[in-house]
């Protein structure tokens, strides 16, 4: 079994299992490690928490971070079920997708200032009117070379609510009024939401989409992503492996369906059925659902 001998014999290194999404990461630290940093060896495979770029592409540390926030939400994110008032119609969603476009050319106002003036202002608004507390949110150009923006949370906005503010937020720079000026109504069609289907994928499709190659004239020239204070920098459940959880895991490992990952200095273990977390004894999933609840 790979890594058995350094995981259960070594004096030199401290061997842990990081409870992530969907899978475990086991991986070693120096014994010293762990005394200069205080407990916090998880922090070992983290790329930072900076979350801002400006370079009008994703770079790798970016889209892993990027992925982290998404697979958090993702986590925390209960299913609930609403009734639409008007049919009365009731259907049950995870994850809701927003997108916020500009209804009238951008001209020369700038992506960073759009940023501080119509998305920062219409964040707050959802956060105040919908209760929405865990989000990320992506900004992209439409190949017209408008600045239009992706939010991914877990709260129900209704349709016309959220194009009524998102055009309030818009005409702080005059879009409605010259769109106006050139349709005759102030009404324009600037939103689209829907649910989510397939969340177990959400997070792995979501990352290849808003990371996908984007041709230089259409590269953003502000903060290209970011999400909710929640979703940042948060460390998952690690534990030192003992004797006890080294029993557990090898047994875990060694069930059909197990399959696993070995790099240089981790290893990954996934269920290809199921959630493996599923599976993991009861002090590891007992602290796994307390994380969840601490984050929501």
């Amino acid at each position: 079994m790979p890594y058995e001998k350094s995981l259960i014999g070594s004096d030199l290194m401290i061997p842990y299992v990081a409870l992530h999404y969907r899978k475990l990461v086991m991986y070693e630290l120096p014994a010293f490690a762990r005394r200069r940093m205080g407990g916090a060896a998880h922090n070992f495979f983290s790329d930072g928490e900076k979350v801002a770029y400006t370079s009008g592409s994703l770079s790798k540390g970016a889209a892993k971070r990027l992925k982290r926030a998404l697979e958090l939400l993702v986590d925390v994110s209960p299913t609930k079920t609403f009734i639409k008032p008007s049919t009365m119609q009731k259907f049950q969603f995870k994850l809701t997708f927003a997108t916020l476009t500009l209804p009238f050319e951008q001209g020369d106002i700038t992506d960073t200032r759009i940023v501080h003036e119509c998305l920062g202002p219409m964040l707050r608004k959802m956060r105040r009117r919908w209760g929405m507390r865990h989000y990320v949110w992506r900004a992209e150009k439409q190949k017209n070379g408008n600045l239009h923006f992706h939010i991914t949370s877990n709260v129900y906005m209704p349709y016309d609510q959220l194009r009524d503010e998102w055009n309030r937020c818009l005409n702080e720079l005059s879009f409605i009024d010259q769109f106006e000026k050139k349709h005759g109504h102030r009404h324009p069609n600037s939103t689209d939401i829907h649910s989510v289907r397939k969340v177990r994928d959400i997070a792995a499709y979501m990352v290849k989409y808003m990371s996908k190659e984007t041709p230089e004239h259409l590269k953003v020239t502000c903060k290209q992503w970011d999400c909710s204070v929640n979703l940042k920098g948060v460390t998952r459940p690690t534990f030192e492996i003992d004797t006890e959880i080294w029993s557990h895991l090898s047994q875990l490992i060694e069930k059909t369906g197990i399959v696993s990952n070995v790099g240089d200095r981790w290893w990954i273990v996934k269920d290809t059925a199921k959630d493996i977390r599923e599976s993991l004894s009861e002090k590891l999933k007992i602290a796994n659902e307390e994380f969840i609840r601490s984050i929501q």
